[in-house]
């Protein structure tokens, strides 16, 4: 009788944590229950789980058994927080638990950093029961783990590339492509620009020679006519420099116009943006790790253009309540375009945005070093 006591307290206990973690998350967007286990805060990039644990028929000292009940319910709090991390959304449609079973390996490094998770709180329910929270930044090291996992998937061989890396390295390599056809308009233009300034530097030295030796030119036999022959020349030859510095201007005016697409970009892309901002407030956005953002033309990020060790380290997006918290934050920087969502897709994961939008944010991922390739992207819900 003592043994089903012991474990209908802890149990009622657990219901009724859960029951008020479930009200959060149902008021809170960014509070989202994993089952039973625990929560994810994805504004306060914390995953969190509580275990109750029990120092079993041990004799000892009560000190000796709140000691054992308290070691018991940290293992049983990170076991669940285990759970926690298994049911995180990698994208819309992908949980990392997907990942771990592919992948022991993948399971044992996400295991090892649970160790360090933190202690929040121990409480006794009894001299020989105890109840723990523990808690771990979903930031950090986890994120990392949890994102090579995205950008390098398990399974694959040594020397197999995985599709969407492939797919990364094609891209890649068109844009050298173009760059290097750029590069070598550029080095055309620089060398014309060269023989230029030696012209120029030659009709400098002659005409300082002709000023300061006038009186010798004549004693020489050189008269006026032969003067104005050589000025002439000179002249000439200024005139169509002059005209190929032209021709070259308007070159590199087209190149710094174009970017690297090779076309005009918009106004909005003149202005210099520090990263991105969705409003997706009032849609029943649910946050990933890496949500897509979409449009009639497809999807615009994430795309090629982002720096994989990036999005590793600092993760695709950061997720905000208030809008003004976002368009203040280092994430966005000092002057963030602020997008409108139209609507979610893909179980609510996904965000759609207007086409006028795509035709600009596809302009900036263009560009050499933009925001979106640093994963400078905020989302608020």
């Amino acid at each position: 009788m003592r043994y089903w006591t012991r474990i209908c307290i802890p149990a009622a206990v657990i219901v009724g944590l859960w029951v008020s973690v479930a009200a959060a998350a149902d008021t809170n967007p960014a509070i989202e229950r994993v089952a039973n286990a625990g929560i994810i805060d994805w504004v306060g990039e914390t995953l969190t789980a509580s275990g109750v644990g029990s120092s079993g028929d041990k004799t000892g000292s009560p000190n000796q058994l709140r000691g054992l009940a308290e070691r018991a319910a940290v293992v049983v709090a990170r076991r669940n927080l285990l759970e926690v991390v298994k049911g995180i959304h990698i994208d819309a449609v992908t949980r990392v638990e997907k990942y771990l079973i592919q992948e022991d390996s993948v399971e044992t490094r996400v295991k090892g950093l649970l160790v360090n998770s933190r202690v929040n709180r121990v409480r006794f329910l009894d001299d020989t029961t105890a109840e723990a929270i523990v808690s771990i930044p979903l930031s950090g090291d986890l994120q990392r783990a949890l994102l090579q996992m995205a950008v390098y998937p398990p399974g694959d061989s040594a020397g197999k590339i995985s599709p969407e890396v492939a797919q990364r390295l094609d891209a890649l390599e068109k844009r050298v492509a173009d760059l290097e056809s750029r590069i070598s308009q550029l080095q055309q233009a620089n060398t014309d620009y060269r023989e230029l300034t030696a012209a120029m530097l030659a009709w400098v030295e002659w005409m300082d020679r002709r000023q300061s030796t006038a009186g010798t030119l004549m004693i020489a036999g050189t008269d006026s006519a032969d003067t104005r022959k050589v000025v002439q020349r000179q002249a000439a030859q200024i005139r169509r420099l002059a005209a190929r510095l032209d021709a070259v201007a308007d070159r590199l005016s087209k190149l710094e116009q174009s970017g690297t697409a090779g076309a005009a970009a918009p106004a909005s892309n003149r202005v210099r943006y520090t990263g991105l901002v969705i409003d997706a407030r009032g849609l029943g956005f649910k946050p990933s790790l890496k949500p897509g953002v979409f449009a009639k033309a497809g999807r615009i990020y994430p795309g090629d253009y982002v720096i994989a060790e990036t999005a590793v380290t600092r993760g695709y997006v950061r997720f905000y309540r208030d809008i003004a918290q976002a368009q203040q934050s280092d994430r966005a920087g000092r002057l963030p375009l602020t997008v409108k969502a139209i609507s979610t897709l893909d179980n609510s994961r996904n965000l759609a945005i207007s086409s006028a939008d795509h035709q600009i944010l596809e302009a900036i991922s263009t560009i050499p070093g933009n925001f979106l390739g640093q994963c400078k992207v905020v989302i608020v819900f």
